[in-house]
């Protein structure tokens, strides 16, 4: 998926906006589902830019608040889960310039730790 310019500086505000209201779930299904709508396609924006630009525009700790929102409305109200959600997949349409690489030991996940207690 290509964006113009003109909705990359939509979905930027779109992202100030909803980081600016932290991991806050809504009271009523009504905005949940707005909410959840607005979440999904700022992070498959972030994830274009990230993946396929090579350019992200938020932090990996942003990033990772919006994905964390978008889990507990999905959690709250389990019907707004959608099959395309970022929730339900790993990445995709990733660039080809990287080669693939085989790991002799498994890469594990940290789970987005941000401090030491986190890590330890």
């Amino acid at each position: 998926m290509k964006y113009s310019a003109e909705q990359q500086q939509e979905l930027i505000a779109l992202t100030r906006t909803l980081l600016q209201e932290g991991e806050a779930v809504p009271g009523n299904g009504s905005d949940a589902a707005q909410t959840a709508v607005a979440l999904r396609q700022i992070l498959l924006f972030h994830d274009w830019k990230y993946y396929v630009q090579a350019d992200n525009v938020i932090t990996d700790f942003e990033y990772d608040l919006l994905f964390r929102r978008l889990k507990a409305i999905e959690a709250a109200y389990p019907t707004l889960v959608t099959p395309d959600s970022p929730t339900q997949r790993v990445a995709r349409d990733l660039t080809e310039d990287f080669p693939s690489v085989t790991h002799s030991v498994p890469m594990l996940s940290l789970d987005n730790s941000y401090n030491i207690d986190d890590l330890i």
